[in-house]
Order: structure tokens, then C-alpha cells, then sequence
């Protein structure tokens, strides 16, 4: 029996063959990954949500997210201290996981750590697509632009980075690591160092 031969789908997109089995990059940062129809609606919302989240850590932590995005743009020299730092923090927070589930009390903790642990994380990717926004706003020569624009285009320019194979998996994480580095040096945005000089007094 020959099958009919399947129309071409428009802008060049692809139906997905259902008999083979995803590898294991079609899991990508911002969403899943699907060609065709299917995959555009997949981008779209995970866009979507990249969006309305970036702008609700906004609204919730602009006075902090303004320190940490500050440091980022006055030392871009030090971005590489930053990725160790949120390298370091990322390892750190594993090990504390890894402790947590050896313990059947502590391990009730891990419903406050993950959800802490996420909330970090993406304030410092917030952190840095505002400053991705404002290098863009630099080059382009533009002196008036809005943080709510900034944070657009770099969400933007993050979420089409991501969907890049292999790419994409590395330079979200380390725009994440990058992110959580400058926010562990700065206090959490507090902007203030880290000592115990505060239970002495």
C-alpha cells in the first residue's frame, strides 16, 4: 500500500515522527522542544511565562533586583568571580539537598528550600537580563529607555538563546550561575557584607 505523500507544513516546519523517541536535549531550559505547529505553541507559552515571571520578580523585589543589576553593570570585570561564586553557591545548595534527604525530619525542609532556591535563581536571571537589556540600550545609543524595556529585550535575547541545541543549555546556566553569583555577593541584594558583626552588638 503506498501512503499518501504528507503536505509540507508552512514556514518550513516539520511534522514530529512519532516513532522515534526524543533524545535528551528536547527538554530545553525556558520549555519543551517540538518542531512543527505543535512546537510553536510550546515556544509561545514558554515565552509567555519567561515573561509575566520576570516581571513579577520585578514588582516583588525591584529594590534588590536594581542592587544586584547595578553590580553586574559597574563591574563587568569581575562577571568571572561571579560565575565561580554562583558556581560555588550552586554546589553548596546540592550538598545541603543531598544532607536534607538523609534525614526523615530535615527532609521536610526541602519544601522550603527548593521553592527558596528557585526564587534565587530567578532573580538572578531577572537581574541579568536587565543588564543584558541596558548593554543592548548602550549599543544602540539609546540614553532613554524604561527597565521595563530593558527587561523585555533581555528576556527576549535569553529566551532565543535557549533555544539553541546544546548552546542554549550552556548559556542559560550560565546566565543563571552569573545571576546567582552577583546575588550572593551582594547579600542577597542588600548591598551589605557578610559578616556576624550584627550578633556581637
Amino acid at each position: 500500500r503506498v501512503r499518501p505523500e504528507r503536505q509540507p507544513l508552512p514556514f518550513g516546519f516539520r511534522e514530529p515522527n512519532r516513532e522515534s523517541k526524543p533524545g535528551f536535549f528536547w527538554i530545553r531550559p525556558f520549555g519543551l522542544h517540538r518542531s512543527g505547529l505543535e512546537g510553536v505553541g510550546w515556544y509561545a507559552t514558554s515565552l509567555g511565562i519567561l515573561l509575566i515571571s520576570s516581571f513579577g520578580i520585578v514588582l516583588l523585589f525591584p529594590q534588590r533586583l536594581k542592587v544586584v543589576t547595578d553590580v553586574l553593570r559597574r563591574e563587568p570585570r569581575r562577571s568571572a568571580f561571579f560565575l565561580l561564586l554562583g558556581l560555588f553557591g550552586y554546589a553548596l545548595m546540592g550538598l545541603l539537598v543531598v544532607l536534607l534527604f538523609l534525614n526523615f525530619i530535615t527532609i521536610l525542609l526541602l519544601y522550603l528550600v527548593g521553592p527558596a532556591f528557585l526564587l534565587a535563581t530567578m532573580m538572578g536571571l531577572v537581574a541579568v537580563e536587565l543588564w543584558i537589556g541596558r548593554v543592548v540600550a548602550r549599543w544602540g545609543r539609546l540614553e532613554r529607555t524604561s527597565a521595563l524595556t530593558e527587561l523585555i529585550v533581555g528576556a527576549l535575547l535569553l529566551f532565543l538563546v535557549s533555544t539553541i541545541p546544546y548552546a542554549g543549555l550552556v548559556a542559560v546556566g550560565t546566565a543563571a550561575a552569573l545571576g546567582f553569583g552577583a546575588l550572593l555577593y551582594t547579600r542577597l541584594g542588600s548591598n551589605e557584607e557578610w559578616n556576624l558583626n550584627t550578633l556581637e552588638t
